[in-house]
């Protein structure tokens, strides 16, 4: 080296860097060979020296030196350490699947200077190969030697995952979970309910399993849901596919002996059940807690635990979940009502004599908050408000302040031909 740096000085040889540079001349790090530049595969010239110090251990005898002549004599041909990018593409992205773990966590590091790009779509092809190394490459590196992908483990920062898998949860090394470690691991796809496809994949197998199972994880699931839905990019058919699985809390007012809605903090020893939003599976349909009062006997009611800390934004992602419900919904579910407080009184479940003036009020108040959502119906087609009528024309749901129930048609009577008594119909 020294002589044809003399020469090229002198001039007596062209300055022919090509030539050059295919000649073993080149003063290698691990100081016992001299290697070509050209080829690029013979050599390898790292973009700084915090790489030559990285790259050593493993890479000495091929990596070039910068050190005194070796170094000037580099500068002469006008030869610089190149660019970093250049270098995570051509050298780095194709061994990263066998470099040590020190060596694995530098890449990262490296690529993390990157931002996001490499993972798009439209980013320089270049790029594109430092991205799917990062994604396939079985960069993980164990302390007992074994290696894996990133998408083989699970992000330790993503507390309802590892919740809801458990055991089955496989976490980087401590030694992986710097910031710019885990920004790359996080894009080249570490298991995280960010990603819709590993929510899915979970909740489906969730669905499988026993009830018990079903409610405690499922709420792990849709708490999930409830905190990070503002972030999330799903698409709409991922809330559609969320949507029928049997992960849903859901609490059970419809026993036929209940004659009054449940109402918050009273719901801890009714029947509990992980349905799907499409229904609990015997044709029912499924209702926010807070329509409790017209909907009970009706539809399996989302447990308010849960679901009254969900935003609307995101319960409208779930069209399955009907909020207000539906008009038909709380018709039915006040014929019903009427027909549960009718029995009762003819049983004499409810004792002789007049209803007390408390149980009276509240029954009154439940007709009342029907009669208010029903006030949609100005809105709706004819055909569905004489629908509306029909059923409702035959049913004694008007609560009398003796308790005593009639049709709308005994009040409207009753008050247009001077009926038995105007103190019955107030």
């Amino acid at each position: 080296r020294g002589l044809i740096s003399s020469f090229l000085q002198r001039r007596i040889i062209p300055k022919d860097v090509n030539a050059i540079e295919m000649l073993p001349i080149f003063e290698t790090q691990g100081g016992k060979y001299a290697v070509p530049l050209f080829p690029s595969s013979s050599s390898i010239l790292a973009p700084s020296e915090e790489w030559d110090e990285a790259l050593r251990p493993l890479f000495g005898d091929f990596l070039v030196s910068w050190d005194g002549e070796a170094g000037s004599f580099l500068t002469e041909l006008g030869k610089d350490r190149g660019n970093p990018v250049a270098f995570l593409s051509k050298f780095a992205a194709p061994r990263a699947g066998l470099f040590d773990q020190p060596l694995c966590i530098k890449f990262l590091e490296a690529v993390a200077a990157l931002g996001k790009t490499p993972w798009k779509q439209t980013a320089p092809k270049e790029q594109q190969v430092i991205g799917q190394a990062c994604s396939k490459a079985p960069l993980v590196v164990f302390p007992d030697g074994s290696r894996t992908a990133c998408s083989e483990l699970a992000d330790p920062g993503d507390v309802a995952l590892n919740e809801a898998i458990g055991d089955r949860a496989i976490f980087p090394p401590e030694s992986y979970r710097g910031p710019l470690p885990m920004f790359v691991m996080r894009q080249a796809g570490l298991r995280s309910f960010s990603n819709d496809a590993i929510f899915l994949k979970e909740a489906l197998a969730l669905d499988g399993q026993n009830r018990q199972r079903r409610l405690e994880i499922g709420a792990v699931f849709l708490r999930y849901l409830g905190q990070q839905g503002d972030s999330l990019k799903w698409p709409t058919k991922s809330y559609t596919s969320v949507g029928r699985l049997r992960i849903f809390p859901t609490i059970d007012a419809t026993c036929r002996n209940r004659l009054l809605p449940p109402e918050a903090g009273s719901e801890g020893g009714l029947p509990r059940s992980a349905v799907s939003l499409g229904g609990s599976g015997g044709g029912g349909g499924v209702s926010l807690f807070k329509h409790a009062p017209v909907v009970w006997t009706q539809a399996q009611l989302l447990d308010p635990a849960i679901f009254d800390a969900w935003p609307e934004a995101l319960l409208r992602k779930f069209g399955a979940l009907k909020d207000p419900p539906p008009i038909q919904m709380v018709i039915s579910n006040l014929a019903e009502v009427a027909d549960r407080w009718a029995a009762g009184a003819a049983s004499g479940a409810e004792g002789a004599g007049a209803l007390p003036r408390d149980t009276v009020v509240l029954r009154q108040g439940v007709v009342s908050r029907h009669l208010q959502m029903l006030r949609s119906l100005v809105k709706r087609c004819h055909a569905t408000q004489m629908q509306a009528q029909t059923s409702l024309s035959r049913c004694a749901f008007i609560v009398l302040d003796d308790g005593e129930l009639v049709r709308p048609s005994d009040v409207f009577v009753a008050l247009h031909t001077g009926g038995e008594s105007d103190e019955d119909i107030e």
